[in-house]
């Protein structure tokens, strides 16, 4: 056996000692091999503690799937904010917040595949694109049993054999239709009566429905050749909104409580009396009282109309003659370009016609005289909230703008008349013009300095910036009436709320906001466009 001196030195003195090489060497490997082996064992006790760590308890699993529920509609819900496009929030889209929640983890694709079966009943297919049938198919299959609520529209580009592949889908489901919305292909109007009456369910649970027909290409709105009653017996139905007319869209009118058509309603108290009592809503072309061609009738008294709110499109002579309405709180006139109101102007009034009227809106008045306006609003004294359009294009139309307000100030500019005006919608607290249209002025960026002087400037000449200070001054006038105290204590309301949503043009908000600083100081809320003015105290609070 091979042999080594090992020298080894202690106090000076040495020492050697003869050891085998086999041996050390085996011993040195043993060494090595049991130290390898301890640090192995350590290392795996690291690694099971760290693993441990990591698959500790998942608190995101742990949370009650109750509140996952209200976590995942507060996404759904920021996801169909103004700011997003429909397309982006369907629930047949792929890429939605709907689609995308699923493929988090199992517990989660759980929960929304099981759990939220109201949420995948509510479909909206907006122009059905060709791939979009098989995420239809999982909305429908997600949705279990809840009612179904749809929007099926097509346009110009979507072709007859994408939109019946979904019509077919849903026409399958037609017994769970609650809400149905559908803008129908003309040359689909047989397919889809038939796949209904076929179906032997009907539509027993349709509450609302808003249904017009189009042509594609055309896109243009279009008349059935034969009446459609395929939902003449659908007996939860109260809400209808379509351009048909009641002739050719025949409807359960006696159960419906809201009824948008732009269809004249002829006959109108014999037809809310006898054809749709319990309706509360109604929106129409016009309306009629009868015997309205053959001239003002003779009728000993007022008809009294059981609607909450009405909204014509246009105003049309006589058209409240010796009508009622004593539970009417809102009223719109979307065009009043021709209406005399006969009864409430032709012929003495001798009852209020609107008594219980809180919110008034009208359009294009400055088509009609502003007296005729007037007896309207003289009619309606309950009135506390005024929407109107206003706009000045010519300069011979001025004195119909300072006349319109100066009778809403509570003066009149013809004197015989200002005591009988002082009455005007005395409870008006929001005051709101849809459309305030100032001629356009040609003036360069100083035109701002020349807003300071207030001096009346008379319209003598062509100039609109004539014409534009003319306008403001009439509007500040009346909004200063209103605004005053003086004004509120001779039994008028003081108005709270001054909304001007748009003007024209633009260079006019500045000035606006400049000429209405000062009524904002006294306590009015006034919003320009989409901005609120502040006064500088509030925006100094804000800042702290």
């Amino acid at each position: 056996m091979a042999t080594s001196t090992l020298v080894t030195v202690t106090d000076g003195v040495s020492h050697s000692t003869s050891i085998g090489l086999t041996g050390a060497e085996n011993t040195l490997a043993g060494l090595e091999e049991h130290h390898n082996t301890l640090g192995t064992s350590v290392n795996d006790d690291n690694r099971d503690n760290d693993m441990e760590r990591i698959r500790g308890p998942c608190y995101v699993n742990q949370i009650p799937t109750e509140l996952l529920l209200e976590v995942f509609a507060l996404s759904l819900s920021s996801e169909n904010a103004p700011t997003s496009t429909p397309s982006d929030s369907s629930t047949t889209t792929p890429s939605s917040m709907l689609w995308k929640l699923p493929q988090v983890c199992s517990t989660w694709r759980s929960i929304v595949s099981e759990c939220m079966a109201s949420t995948w009943a509510s479909i909206d297919l907006q122009n059905p694109r060709p791939n979009v049938v098989p995420a239809l198919a999982v909305c429908l299959q997600r949705a279990k049993d809840s009612p179904l609520s749809i929007t099926l529209n097509c346009s110009r580009k979507t072709t007859s054999d994408d939109f019946k592949s979904c019509l077919d889908l849903l026409l399958r489901e037609c017994h769970r239709w609650q809400s149905l919305s559908i803008t129908l292909p003309i040359d689909l109007l047989d397919h889809f009566e038939d796949a209904i009456l076929q179906s032997g369910l009907g539509l027993p649970l349709l509450e609302s429905l808003a249904f017009s027909l189009v042509k594609p290409g055309l896109f243009a709105k279009q008349t059935p050749a034969q009446p459609i009653r395929v939902f003449e017996f659908a007996p939860q139905l109260h809400k209808v909104t379509s351009q048909l007319s009641l002739d050719h869209l025949i409807l359960p009118l006696s159960q419906l409580t809201s009824l948008r058509t732009l269809a004249e309603i002829h006959d109108v108290s014999s037809f809310l009396q006898e054809q749709a009592p319990g309706l509360k809503h109604l929106a129409a072309c016009k309306i009629s009282p009868a015997g309205s061609g053959l001239g003002v009738p003779s009728i000993p008294s007022p008809t009294s109309i059981s609607l909450a709110s009405l909204e014509l499109s246009l105003g049309s002579k006589g058209c409240f003659h010796k009508l009622l309405f004593p539970f009417l709180e809102k009223l719109t006139i979307q065009s009043a370009e021709k209406p005399d109101f006969d009864g409430l102007s032709s012929s003495p009034c001798t009852y209020t016609p609107f008594p219980t009227l809180t919110h008034l809106a009208v359009g294009l008045v400055l088509s009609m005289r502003p007296d005729t306006l007037f007896e309207l609003l003289r009619a309606t004294p309950a009135v506390e909230s005024l929407v109107i359009n206003v706009s000045l294009y010519k300069k011979e139309n001025f004195p119909l703008v300072e006349g319109l307000f100066s009778g809403l100030s509570g003066t009149s500019p013809e004197p015989q008349k200002e005591e009988q005006n002082d009455s005007l919608i005395p409870n008006l607290s929001s005051l709101t013009f849809a459309q305030l249209i100032f001629p356009d002025s040609s003036t360069g960026s100083d035109s701002g300095s020349r807003w300071r002087s207030r001096s009346r400037v008379e319209p003598g000449s062509d100039s609109n910036l004539e014409l534009q200070k003319c306008m403001l001054d009439a509007f500040v006038k009346m909004v200063r009436s209103r605004v005053r105290s003086a004004y509120a204590q001779a039994g008028v309301t003081k108005l709270q709320k001054l909304t001007i949503e748009k003007y024209h043009p633009p260079s006019m908000k500045e000035v606006l906001k400049n000429e209405l600083m000062e009524f904002v100081e006294l306590g009015l809320e006034v919003v320009v466009g989409e901005e609120k003015l502040e006064t500088a105290l509030a925006l100094q609070r804000a800042r702290a």
